[in-house]
């Protein structure tokens, strides 16, 4: 997915200028306990290979994918199960999304 911004902006340093005017995300990870969340996004300027990186590492990480998202990480999630049983990375088993489990 492509964000373009409103306005480009000027990164880097004297020598290394690059002028940003699109970001794609090249990548999103997230660490699903609420003891110790995170969520981390990168973003790359595809022309120049720059890099931005947002990492929250805080309750709103857990917003995020518990509340706002879950049932789209629940479905992630069961996919990627699947997958694992169907290539024989994981035994046959039963999952339980989030919404079900209650935290000790």
């Amino acid at each position: 997915m492509k964000h373009t911004l409103g306005s480009p902006i000027t990164v880097g340093d004297f020598s290394n200028r690059v002028v940003v005017d699109e970001l794609d995300i090249q990548s999103i990870s997230l660490t699903l306990d609420p003891q110790n969340p995170v969520l981390s996004v990168v973003l790359v300027h595809k022309a120049s290979g720059w890099q931005h990186v947002v990492t929250y590492t805080d309750s709103s990480a857990v917003e995020f994918w518990a509340r706002a998202m879950e049932r789209e990480f629940d479905a992630i999630a069961d996919a990627m199960l699947k997958r694992l049983v169907a290539d024989g990375k994981l035994p046959a088993g039963r999952a339980t999304a989030l919404a079900q489990r209650s935290d000790p």
